[in-house]
């Protein structure tokens, strides 16, 4: 009984003093800490804020500190963006007394017109200067607009290569003059700048020192084109900056999206053809198929007139990508320049492209090999893809398209499926595996002989998942129990169907060729009979190996030769009859 009020004791001065230090003490309501009224903030101009605070207890408040945090796309004036948070030192804050403190903040452009900016003092009393007690605030604000409109009018599609104008108006909404203003455009990386009806003071995208008067409204138009697949779109963004205190801040921000529409000059690229064993693949390849090496593949280009006009001098061109391409087997009726990999056919070598009406088209092939072997000298050496770029245009357009020259493209990329090897080794003599293999060899007759076998699978050029080799012992042949693996699991016997396997998750790409293999190791025992006398005995069965490809998504295997007594890979035993003994 003494022991429960002992406790319920204890429990209420903990509280106690939990309340004192939470609610109790100065920091009651008697202290406050209010910021001043924001009203609507401009995005782009500096404002100030006054945050003031009061002590209305009869103590002294001690080292008090007023903090302010800012949300994101606020910053402090000629401060690194980085501060979000700036501290100021009140000092004692004596009783009935009060004060205030400014901080001058910039709000950049943002979607959400809403904000919160945060309060902090943090102070302690006289009465116990240990304890640090704390008043917390906050005030949300617009900033419903921002000091410069920006409007910009664009085409909503183009075609490929077509030269096409964008009109970019500003103008001074600040409500009093604006100095030293910074414009920059954002282009995407198929656009081609061609000029500007005002002269950019950086590359090609960037206005300074721009001064605009109260209500005052400017405009320039920036010439270009875009060189996309048909059906894709991209995005110009253009942006008005301050320069505050020597830092630019974004006022506001504006885009387009533009989208390539179908050109009157089509192009198309496709695998029509393959010659050795590709895995079909559709979900991973636009081409229907991952390739393999020593495939052999036939591209089509396919061309067409999709306009009621006569196209002049076209060019066709594809440009090929990919360090699996066996160069030296290509094959094209094209001219092959070597150092960009670039097949190009004109009028001079296909008679059609001279002239194609409306409606017209037609087709060019190439063939080209895929290399031999994987050149892996990392572990990054994988997933590799052949890459085309076909392209065609002319020079010479009717009357009515825009622009010098209209261009088309369509792009193909076919994955190369990666390798999934097995090995499988016996030994006799294995004492680097740590495991003692005891008995005679040659065998013989009613007498235990044991072995060791070493597993290695190796991935090649790509991640392997869900891994699993099987290996049949061969009749007679028994599982010793004996087993050990590098790779996390060991190997399973399955005395029903007498074969073992050994799982792995996850086989990572040319580890073994790069580093260690993985491998498993264990021991099998062989007690042979009179009638195997003279016979080089099976030990176990061909081993196979199967995976799926993490990178192209299709299944890999492997298979390896029987293992018997011949052992071929036992440097001791090369010397030594390999048939069974009396």
């Amino acid at each position: 009984m003494k022991f429960l009020l002992y406790a319920i004791l204890v429990l209420l001065l903990v509280t106690a003093i939990v309340g004192f230090i939470l609610f109790g003490g100065p920091s009651g309501s008697r202290i406050s800490l209010e910021f001043s009224d924001l009203g609507e903030v401009v995005a782009g101009q500096s404002f100030a804020t006054e945050v003031s605070f009061s002590n209305n207890t009869d103590e002294v408040l001690k080292n008090a500190r007023l903090s302010i945090t800012l949300p994101d796309d606020v910053y402090f004036v000629g401060e690194s963006e980085e501060q979000r948070v700036i501290e100021k030192i009140v000092g004692d804050i004596g009783p009935a007394s009060l004060g205030k403190e400014s901080f001058n903040l910039v709000a950049t452009y943002h979607d959400e017109s809403v904000r919160e900016i945060k309060a902090r003092l943090v102070y302690s009393a006289v009465s116990n200067e240990r304890v640090a007690f704390e008043t917390l605030s906050s005030k949300e604000f617009k900033t419903g607009r921002s000091a410069v409109n920006l409007e910009f009018e664009a085409p909503e599609s183009v075609f490929s290569g077509e030269n096409f104008e964008v009109k970019v108006k500003y103008r001074n909404a600040a409500g009093k003059n604006l100095k030293g203003l910074t414009l920059r455009a954002d282009y995407p990386a198929v656009f081609k700048f061609d000029e500007s009806t005002v002269k950019p003071d950086q590359g090609n995208n960037v206005w300074e020192n721009i001064n605009l008067n109260l209500d005052e409204e400017r405009e320039f138009v920036i010439k270009g084109s875009m060189i996309g697949e048909q059906g894709s779109s991209f995005d110009l963004k253009f942006s008005v900056l301050a320069d505050i205190s020597g830092q630019n801040y974004l006022m506001t921000e504006n885009l387009a999206t533009i989208k390539v529409s179908e050109a009157p000059l089509t192009v198309s690229v496709s695998v029509v053809g393959v010659g050795g064993v590709s895995i079909p693949s559709s979900e991973n390849s636009p081409g229907g198929y991952v390739t393999v090496l020593s495939d052999s593949l036939r591209y089509q280009l396919t061309y067409k007139n999709n306009a009621q006009a006569v196209f002049k001098n076209v060019n066709l061109k594809v440009k090929l990508a990919g360090e699996m391409f066996d160069f030296t087997s290509l094959k094209s009726d094209g001219s092959f320049n070597f150092f960009d990999k670039t097949i190009t056919w004109t009028s001079g070598n296909v008679a059609k492209l001279s002239e194609i009406g409306p409606g017209d088209g037609g087709e060019v092939f190439f063939d080209i090999k895929v290399k031999d072997n994987f050149n892996i000298k990392r572990l990054s050496d994988k997933n590799y893809k052949l890459k085309t770029e076909a392209q065609i245009d002319s020079t010479s357009l009717p009357e009515g398209f825009g622009g010098s020259k209209l261009i088309s493209v369509d792009k193909l990329e076919t994955k190369v499926a990666g390798g999934l090897s097995i090995e499988s080794k016996g030994y006799f003599r294995d004492a680097a595996s740590g495991i003692l293999n005891k008995g005679n060899f040659p065998p013989k007759v009613g007498g235990a002989t044991q072995f060791t076998v070493h597993l290695q699978v190796l991935g090649l050029a790509a991640d392997v998942s869900g891994v699993e080799a099987v290996v049949p012992l061969a009749s007679g042949i028994k599982w010793t129990g004996v087993v050990k693996s590098n790779s996390g699991g060991d190997p399973i016997y399955d005395s029903v169907s007498n074969k073992v396997s050994w799982k792995i998750d996850r086989v990572l790409a040319n580890k073994g060729v790069v580093g260690e293999p993985i491998e498993a190791i264990f021991q099998i025992e062989f007690i042979p009979t009179i009638s195997q006398v003279g016979q080089v005995v099976n030990l176990l069965g061909e081993a196979s190996v199967k995976g799926e490809d993490m990178f192209a998504g299709v299944v890999l295997s492997d298979t390896d030769d029987k293992i018997d007594l011949n052992l071929p890979d036992d440097a001791t035993v090369a010397g030594s009859p390999k048939t069974v003994q009396p």
